[in-house]
C-alpha cells in the first residue's frame, strides 16, 4: 500500500453518528457566533456593512477569538479523533504495520487524511455560513473587490478601525476572491497543526475523546491567557495601563491562531500598525499641546498585532511536537510488533 491510497482510505472512512451530531451542532455555533459578531460590527460602524458579500460572514467566523481558537479547532479535532484513536483501541494500525514496507508511510498518510477533513471542514464552513447569509438577507456573491467596510489603502500607517479591532482590514487592492482562497488554506493548515497536536499528546489513549476534551481544555485557556495578561499588567502598572486606555491592545502570542490579530499588508515581523491614524483621530477630540507625552507615545505605537513570523513559529512547533509524539508512537508499536514476532518464531510456532 502506498501513501496516498492508505491517505484515502482514512479520509474515507465513515463517520458514526455521535460525531455528526457534535459536529452539527458545533456549526450551529459557529453560526450563531458570527451573526453575533457582524451585529457588534454593524453597531460600530452605524448600521449596514457597505458592500457587503455573502462570504464576508466567513471571514468574520476566522476573525472572531470564540470561533477561531475555541470552536472551529474542537470541530475539526471532533471530526478527525478517530483517525488514530480508533486504532489504538483495535490495534488495527499494527495489524497495517506489517502490511507497509515503512512505519513512515503509515503515520504519514494519517497525517495527510487529518489534513484533508481539515481542509474540507473548513471549506464546508465557508459554503455553509455563505448559503445560509445569502438565502436569510440574499446577500451579493463575492467578487474580485474588496468590500468597503473592510478594505483600507494598504499602507499599515492608515490602519484605522471604527471601534474595537475585532476583525483585521484587507488592502482595497488585492483580489478579493484570491484572498478568502488564501484564507481557507490558511486556517486549514491552523486547524490541521491543532489536531495533530492534540492527537499526538494524547495518541497513547485509547480512549477516542480524550484529544477533544484536552483540546477544549487547552484552547479555553489559550482564549483566557491575553485578558490574564491584560490584568496583571494593570495590576503591575495601573498608571501605564491607564494611559494606554484608550488605545485597542491586540496581539498577544497566545492568540495567534487567530487570524483576527493580524493587520494584512503589515511586514513578516510588523507588530504594530496604524499609529498616525490613531493619532490624527484622537487628535481631532483633543489638540497635541493639550495630551501628555506618554498618551502620545502610546498612540504613536498604534494598534498591537502578531507578527506573521510569530503564526509561522506558532504552527511549525505545533507540528514539530507532533510528528515527534506520533512519530515516536509508532516505532514503539513496530518495535513490539517485530520482538512478539521473534518471540513466537523462537518457540517453534506460527506467528
Amino acid at each position: 500500500m502506498n501513501i496516498l491510497h492508505l491517505a484515502r482510505l482514512e479520509f474515507e472512512r465513515p463517520l458514526s453518528s455521535r460525531t455528526v451530531i457534535a459536529c452539527t451542532l458545533l456549526l450551529a455555533a459557529i453560526i450563531g457566533r458570527s451573526y453575533l459578531c457582524l451585529d457588534t460590527i454593524q453597531y460600530d460602524l452605524g448600521g449596514a456593512l457597505d458592500g457587503t458579500t455573502a462570504i464576508d460572514l466567513f471571514y468574520i467566523a476566522i476573525n472572531d477569538t470564540w470561533c477561531a481558537i475555541v470552536l472551529i479547532p474542537i470541530t475539526s479535532l471532533v471530526l478527525c479523533m478517530s483517525v488514530f484513536s480508533s486504532d489504538a483501541a483495535t490495534g488495527f494500525d499494527q495489524l497495517l504495520l506489517t502490511k507497509v514496507a515503512d512505519r513512515k508511510t503509515l503515520w504519514l498518510s494519517k497525517a495527510i487524511a487529518v489534513a484533508l477533513r481539515c481542509a474540507t471542514f473548513v471549506a464546508i464552513l465557508a459554503i455553509t455560513l455563505a448559503i445560509v447569509d445569502q438565502a436569510l438577507y440574499a446577500t451579493p456573491l463575492p467578487t474580485s473587490r474588496v468590500p468597503e467596510w473592510l478594505a483600507y489603502s494598504g499602507i499599515t500607517d492608515e490602519y484605522l478601525l471604527p471601534g474595537l479591532p475585532t476583525y483585521s482590514l484587507v488592502p482595497e487592492t488585492w483580489n478579493y476572491t484570491y484572498f478568502i482562497l488564501f484564507i481557507w488554506f490558511v486556517e486549514s493548515i491552523i486547524c490541521t497543526s491543532v489536531v495533530l497536536f492534540y492527537t499526538g499528546i494524547t495518541i497513547r489513549s485509547a480512549f477516542p475523546a480524550l484529544p477533544v476534551l484536552v483540546g477544549f481544555l487547552g484552547q479555553f485557556i489559550v482564549l483566557q491567557l491575553p485578558q490574564l495578561f491584560a490584568d496583571l499588567t494593570f495590576l503591575l502598572d495601573p498608571a501605564g495601563a491607564a494611559e494606554r486606555a484608550g488605545v485597542p491592545v491586540r496581539g498577544v502570542v497566545v492568540d495567534a491562531l487567530c487570524l483576527g490579530t493580524y493587520a494584512w499588508g503589515a511586514g513578516l515581523f510588523q507588530t504594530g500598525v496604524g499609529g498616525p491614524a490613531l493619532l490624527a483621530r484622537a487628535a481631532n477630540e483633543l489638540p497635541l499641546d493639550e495630551m501628555a507625552p506618554q498618551q502620545v507615545q502610546s498612540l504613536l505605537r498604534g494598534y498591537s498585532v502578531n507578527s506573521f513570523a510569530t503564526l509561522i513559529g506558532v504552527v511549525v512547533t505545533l507540528l514539530i511536537i507532533s510528528i515527534a509524539c506520533i512519530a515516536r508512537r509508532y516505532a514503539l508499536r513496530r518495535t513490539r510488533k517485530v520482538q512478539e514476532h521473534a518471540a513466537t518464531t523462537e518457540r517453534g510456532t506460527r506467528p
